[in-house]
């Protein structure tokens, strides 16, 4: 099996070589996304990063010269859809890909500002470089950004467009990877639907074979998650046993890490807290040297209580952890202290993006000069600020500053 992921890795490697040698930046570009796309499966957060961020500068190009041919019309996506002023952000749409999986490393981080713009920026080349699940993969990761800021509308804003999109070939993707305690939360709140169909058909006709494929184990880990949000346990509990088996022989430690946090959380339900410790202990060592944030974070106060509890070599990392969970807690309490007053008031709540471009509408900067203080699109502001209006109710910058001032947001 090691030879066998070493002479993958090879093809890679190779495939750069050659890009190099010849100049082809399609080439190139596809071989570092699956060059880091190896690195990521083997638990190495840096080394993807490095690899998407050379994946990108390939795939930059001048404003203007970027030649965009409208894609065939097809039932799955109108083509008034895609639009060539993607092409005006600096990247061939392709881009989409790296941007969205910078976006994730960048969110399990917990830089959220960060993840913030690479999904914007993935989501507006994506206009024009239309593939339905890498979309709904997008919009899932805003929702989860957006709910760690606090931003409750604009995760319900980005679950619609998800939902939309979906169908039964990609309603997984509406929950991969997503923590437990949000996944209870969409459920209550009407979403996910499609994926608890697909778990249901999933569940009726699994056949766990000794040779899972990785696209086959990714699956399992997703079904995993979804039966424990509705705390189906024991069979959840015997999906994470084979899985766990399958992905330790292969050595896909992202995905060794995903089991064992899902079974610490599993044995914890059970009343079994050695067992839950164990696992979760297996879990840091693994994710200490990447820095891992958000696998933790992101499960909630099962996951509090047993961080808790960690000793020995792990203790510090598991501090650290809490400290941002506190830190998370303190951030949500600022949003709903900053919306609160005009909750009631607005059709819908700013977002925190949004909150934080309002002053600078105040202080007459243009779309360009806003975009270079956020680190933004052009495109990215003007939807902004579409939002800001329609929320607002006012048609100019002129009357939402004015309306900004009426709401003290100023």
């Amino acid at each position: 099996m090691k030879s066998r992921r070493i002479w993958k890795r090879a093809v890679f490697d190779e495939a750069l070589r050659v890009g190099h040698a010849i100049g082809n930046q399609t080439l190139l570009y596809y071989a570092y996304i699956c060059v880091g796309g190896v690195e990521r499966a083997q638990g190495h957060l840096r080394r993807n990063a490095d690899a998407q961020h050379k994946a990108l500068e390939v795939a930059q190009i001048r404003a203007g010269s970027y030649r965009w041919s409208r894609p065939p019309s097809n039932k799955t996506q109108s083509a008034d859809r895609a639009k060539p002023e993607a092409a005006t952000l600096g990247y061939v749409p392709i881009a989409t890909l790296a941007h969205r999986f910078l976006a994730e490393l960048l969110y399990e981080w917990n830089d959220l500002e960060a993840a913030h713009r690479h999904v914007n920026l993935a989501l507006e080349l994506g206009q024009s470089w239309w593939v339905r699940d890498e979309m709904i993969k997008c919009y899932v990761l805003l929702a989860r950004i957006e709910q760690a800021l606090g931003n409750d509308g604009a995760v319900r804003n980005a679950l619609k467009q998800a939902e939309e999109l979906t169908d039964d070939r990609y309603a997984f993707c509406l929950v991969a990877q997503v923590g437990l305690p949000r996944i209870r939360q969409w459920l209550a709140d009407g979403f996910l639907q499609p994926a608890v169909r697909w778990g249901e058909k999933e569940l009726q006709t699994l056949n766990i074979g000794s040779d899972l494929t990785f696209v086959q184990s990714f699956g399992l880990a997703t079904l995993a998650r979804l039966l424990l949000a509705q705390e189906k346990l024991e069979p959840a509990l015997k999906v994470l046993e084979s899985l766990l088996q399958a992905v330790e022989r292969k050595q896909l430690t992202e995905m060794v890490i995903d089991a064992l946090v899902l079974q610490a959380i599993a044995m914890q339900a059970r009343e079994d807290t050695p067992r839950a410790l164990d696992c979760l202990n297996q879990a840091l060592s693994l994710t200490q040297p990447e820095a891992y944030v958000r696998t933790f974070v992101d499960e909630g106060e099962a996951m509090q209580a047993l961080l808790r509890r960690v000793t020995g070599k792990n203790r510090r990392y598991a501090a650290a952890l809490l400290g941002e969970i506190e830190a998370r807690s303190n951030r949500r309490m600022l949003a709903k202290k900053r919306t609160g007053v005009v909750d009631s008031i607005l059709i819908e709540p700013l977002s925190w993006r949004e909150l934080e471009l309002i002053p600078l509408l105040a202080e007459g900067f243009s779309n360009q000069e806003i975009a270079r203080k956020l680190h933004l699109s052009p495109g990215t502001v003007k939807a902004h600020l579409k939002h800001i209006y329609g929320k607002l109710n006012v048609s100019s910058r002129t009357q939402a500053v004015a309306r900004a001032r009426e709401l003290n947001l100023l």
